[in-house]
């Protein structure tokens, strides 16, 4: 499962969908963690920058959840404007 402000997913067939469509809709857009990733009991906080053709857009964390062999179960994204 993926949310953030722009979009809801659920499984990998919706998030290529939706990985399309930001490709799409928002091109010469890039994300670059900003910092180190800070992980705790399962979770982990991921800062990260967001770039329009090497203009800054945006920051924000990604606070990403995995299940019990290790592998993402969720992720939700905060944008900070």
């Amino acid at each position: 499962m993926f949310r953030d402000a722009f979009s809801a997913t659920e499984g990998i067939e919706e998030m290529l969908a939706n990985l399309e469509a930001v490709r799409v809709h928002m091109p010469g857009m890039t994300l670059a963690r900003a910092g180190d990733v800070r992980l705790a009991h399962g979770t982990a906080l991921v800062t990260w920058t967001a770039a329009r053709d090497g203009s800054p857009a945006g920051r924000g964390t990604n606070v990403v959840e995995f299940d019990g062999d290790g592998r993402i179960a969720r992720v939700v994204g905060f944008w900070e404007r």
